[in-house]
C-alpha cells in the first residue's frame, strides 16, 4: 500500500471543458451553491466546480478522493471521466453514486481480502515442494489436504460472533490469527504441526472473508452492492495469483517454500488502517 496514500488523500486541481448546467450522471450529482457547483452525491471526499467567466476558459475542479491504497486506480478513473460525464468508462462504476466512506470501506476490503486469499491458497501451493523436509509421503498430503477442509467448522461459529463482538473487532483478531498462523505453518517440523496451523489460519481467513463481504454490504450504497460484491472477487483472484505466481521461486532452495509464509507477516501493517 502506498504510504501516501494513508497520510493523506490525493488532491488534484485541474481544468475541463465548460459547463453552465450541473451533472447530473449514474456516478455525480451536482448541485448549486454560491455560484459554485458543489457534491450532492458522489465519491469525492471535497468537491467545487467553478464555472468560467469567459466562454474561451475552462472550468475549474478541484477534488479530494481517497480509496486506502487504491488512489492509483480510481484517481484516474474519475478524473477522466470529470472530463467526460457521459464516457462509457462509467460503466466501470455502480448505476449509482457512491460515497468516499464506501470507497474508503472498499479499499481496505481490497487488501484485507487479497492478503487472506493469499493465505488460504498457500497450502495447495506449497506442499508438494516442502513434502521432502516434513518427510511427508503422498497419503499423509493427500490426509493433509482433506483435513484443511475442515476449517469451515470453526469459521462458522466464530464468524457469528460478529453479532456480539462487533464485524471491526471479529474482523481484526480473525486477521491477525490467519497471519500468525500462517507464519507459524512456516516453521513446522511435520506435516502434523503444519496441518493444525493450516487449518487454523484457512479457517481464520475463512471468517475474514465471510465477515468483510458483510461490512462491505452494510456499508455500501444499496444500488452498488452488487457491484461491490464483485469488485472483491479481483483481489481475492489476485491474492491467489500472487500466491501460485511466488511457486516459481520455490526451487532456489528446499526452504523455500517457508518464505512464501512468514513474507505475510507484513501485511499485520494492514491492521492500523483497520483500526482508523
Amino acid at each position: 500500500m502506498d504510504s501516501s496514500d494513508t497520510k493523506r488523500p490525493l488532491s488534484i486541481l485541474a481544468r475541463y471543458p465548460t459547463s453552465a448546467d450541473p451533472i447530473v450522471s449514474s456516478w455525480l450529482i451536482e448541485m448549486e451553491s454560491q455560484g459554485h457547483f458543489i457534491q450532492e452525491e458522489g465519491p469525492f471526499r471535497r468537491y467545487r466546480r467553478t464555472p468560467a467567466t469567459d466562454p474561451a476558459e475552462s472550468d475549474r475542479i478541484e477534488f479530494e478522493l481517497w480509496v486506502p491504497g487504491l488512489n492509483w486506480l480510481f484517481g484516474p478513473l474519475y478524473k477522466r471521466l470529470l472530463g467526460n460525464p457521459d464516457s462509457k468508462l462509467s460503466s466501470l462504476l455502480p448505476p449509482a453514486p457512491i460515497s468516499p466512506a464506501s470507497l474508503v470501506t472498499l479499499g481496505l476490503a481490497f487488501w484485507i481480502t487479497l492478503v487472506v486469499a493469499y493465505c488460504a491458497t498457500l497450502l495447495g501451493q506449497t506442499l508438494a515442494f516442502g513434502a521432502g523436509s516434513l518427510h511427508a509421503t503422498s497419503f499423509d498430503q493427500a490426509v493433509l489436504l482433506g483435513a484443511s477442509r475442515f476449517d469451515v467448522l470453526i469459521a462458522i461459529p466464530v464468524t457469528r460472533l460478529a453479532d456480539r463482538l462487533g464485524r471491526v473487532v471479529v474482523l481484526k483478531w480473525s486477521f491477525v490469527a490467519a497471519i500468525v498462523a500462517t507464519v507459524i505453518s512456516g516453521l513446522s517440523p511435520d506435516t502434523f504441526v503444519l496441518g493444525v496451523f493450516q487449518i487454523l489460519a484457512k479457517a481464520a481467513a475463512t471468517t475474514v472473508t465471510l465477515v468483510v463481504v458483510v461490512l462491505v454490504a452494510e456499508s455500501v450504497e444499496s444500488k452498488a452492492r452488487a457491484w461491490a460484491m464483485g469488485f472483491l472477487i479481483l483481489p481475492t483472484a489476485l491474492g491467489a495469483g500472487i500466491c501460485a505466481a511466488l511457486v516459481s521461486t520455490l526451487g532456489i532452495t528446499n526452504w523455500m517454500w517457508r518464505v512464501l509464509f512468514f513474507v505475510t507477516i507484513f501485511a499485520l501493517a494492514l491492521l492500523w488502517s483497520v483500526r482508523r
